[in-house]
């Protein structure tokens, strides 16, 4: 609109905790991909969503859970493995 630029610099302090957050982020999803258990967290947004038919929260039936691949050579562009 006006051609105003936005200049962020973080601290130390704020990377350590933004960190922090994704360490406990992708445990969260560790610990539910495990469980096999991805609860839905219905909100405002729900009515812009494609995947409804999907949804538990709308009776929709959630696909399977793929199986997992054994930990291999990672390729650009290749599937995600176990560690």
């Amino acid at each position: 609109k006006d051609a105003e630029i936005c200049d962020y610099t973080p601290d130390v302090e704020e990377l350590a905790r933004f960190e922090r957050t994704l360490i406990a982020l992708w445990a969260a999803i560790e610990k539910a991909t495990a469980a096999r258990e991805f609860r839905p967290k219905p909100s405002r947004l729900c009515g812009w969503c494609a995947h409804q038919a999907l949804c538990p929260a709308f009776d929709g039936t959630p696909p399977p859970f793929p199986e997992r691949i054994p930990a291999g050579p990672v390729e650009p562009d290749g599937p995600v493995t176990d560690e």
